[in-house]
């Protein structure tokens, strides 16, 4: 242990310090103050069964005097890598080679594991021998081989299943890393750059001039991708083209729609898209989506609120919906409407068999917090006060002063407090500063004596 703390003051710069970042809590508080980057060995200086010497304390710098390297969390997982790559290099590939040759990309990692560890030369810490690296025995790492030719024939013999984003790629209408060419029914994709781009794909005369394929933009790259998602998800879309011919919904309403904003008309189909086989979807329609929805609601009523009192009393719009799911977000759209068209027939008794109190009713912030002041000091025994930790530092400065289970939370500081909250809170620690009033004395005797219900049992079964 002698030889390790030796090191540690001979070396400085092969020791990584642990201390502050145990003070701030970026580490646990049992691991070690220091540690040596060439061997991993560990030091503690507060270690209970093995004492530091002393000439270590005598020795050690003041505060801001440290001659060793502060430890940072990024860097201590570089590190790390840096070590797996040393102790197990059969883990991974050396695609130095490959990035020289444009194989892969410039700014490929130089080394890379299973996964998502990589590692770049230019990036060495100082404590790795670059010599050492050289000489590990690596397996050479080149671009994954997928077989794109078929892809490239298909681009030039079936041209209306393509759409060209190379015009839009140069005006900046789509990002520069867009693919060239996108096939609408597969989603396939082809860059002309690519390392696998055959050398006939480049020398073919087809590429140049006016070209013959449908000139692609950022609306149809949008549109495309609606299609292909309805063609490859149909259950999260609904049909409306019943609805629009029996006059259910507007004639200038979506023949498809998913959510709140994906929609899609029938006379804006691509070309690529199959008629026959968009007529074959097992769509679902309208009113038995929203049937589905419904039927929801009361499956699970505590995944929904009602918003039928607040819509009454003018908090919230009239159009809101009467019922939203509380894991409903704007793509999802789930929210219900009692005179929303579709509504099937057995909702009305449903709801009356029900009851307001089987839903979370809404309410405004400002209510909510108005309930949760009034629970404080109803019941304080159900609330954590953590008023005094924070002072303390116990508990971050940002902690709630009061919480109530996982919830529910309050701020004494917090801009929606009650303007009555002051008054109480004093009532409140006054109430808590007071001494508890002292227990009676019990009477004499046996009988005076059995004070809780367990010992008047036990006093039952005496024998007299």
């Amino acid at each position: 242990t002698d030889d390790a703390w030796k090191a540690l003051f001979d070396s400085p710069q092969d020791w990584v310090d642990y201390r502050d970042a145990k003070r701030g809590g970026e580490v646990k508080e049992r691991c070690y103050d220091f540690r040596q980057k060439s061997t991993g060995r560990r030091l503690w200086l507060d270690a209970g069964d093995v004492p530091t010497p002393t000439w270590v304390w005598q020795r050690m710098p003041a505060a801001g005097q440290s001659p060793w390297e502060t430890y940072d969390r990024s860097e201590g997982v570089l590190s790390e890598l840096w070590r797996s790559l040393l102790d197990e290099p059969g883990q991974w590939q050396d695609y130095r080679e490959a990035k020289k040759s444009g194989e892969v990309h410039p700014r490929h990692p130089d080394f890379k594991k299973s996964g998502r560890e990589s590692l770049w030369v230019n990036a060495l810490p100082r404590w790795v021998d670059l010599e050492q690296v050289q000489a590990l025995e690596l397996r050479t790492g080149s671009a994954p081989k997928t077989d794109n030719h078929e892809a490239w024939i298909l681009l030039f013999e079936q041209p209306a299943d393509w759409v060209d984003y190379r015009d839009a790629k140069k005006d900046g209408t789509v990002k520069p890393n867009h693919p060239d060419f996108v096939q609408g029914p597969k989603s396939g994709k082809l860059y002309l750059d690519s390392a696998q781009t055959p050398a006939w794909v480049k020398a073919d005369q087809r590429l140049t001039g006016p070209g013959i394929w449908q000139k692609g933009t950022r609306a149809s790259c949008f549109v495309n991708h609606l299609w292909r998602d309805l063609l490859a998800s149909p259950e999260r879309w609904q049909d409306y083209r019943d609805a629009k011919r029996d006059g259910a919904v507007s004639a200038r309403h979506p023949d498809f729609k998913k959510g709140f904003s994906e929609s899609l008309w029938v006379n804006s189909m691509p070309s690529w898209v199959d008629l026959q086989l968009l007529e074959n979807l097992d769509l679902e329609s309208r009113s038995d989506a929203v049937e589905k929805v419904w039927t929801e609601l009361f499956k699970e009523p505590w995944d929904w609120v009602d918003y039928r009192a607040a819509k009454e009393a003018g908090v919230v719009s009239e159009r809101h919906p009467d019922f939203k799911q509380k894991r409903g977000d704007s793509a999802s759209g789930n929210g219900l409407w009692l005179d929303g068209r579709d509504v099937p027939a057995w909702v009305d008794e449903r709801l009356a068999g029900a009851g307001e109190s089987r839903f979370e009713q809404f309410e405004t912030p400002e209510a909510k917090h108005e309930r949760l002041w009034r629970d404080l000091f109803d019941e304080p025994e159900a609330w954590q006060d953590f008023r005094a930790k924070k002072l303390s530092g116990e508990a971050h400065p940002r902690h709630p002063d009061f919480r109530k289970g996982f919830n529910d939370a309050l701020w004494v500081d917090s801009w929606q407090k009650p303007d009555w909250v002051e008054e109480k809170m004093k009532e409140l620690d006054l109430a808590q500063e007071q001494p508890a009033a002292p227990a009676p004395a019990p009477a004499p005797g046996w009988g005076a004596a059995a004070q809780s219900p367990m010992d008047q049992l036990c006093l039952s079964f005496l024998p007299f």
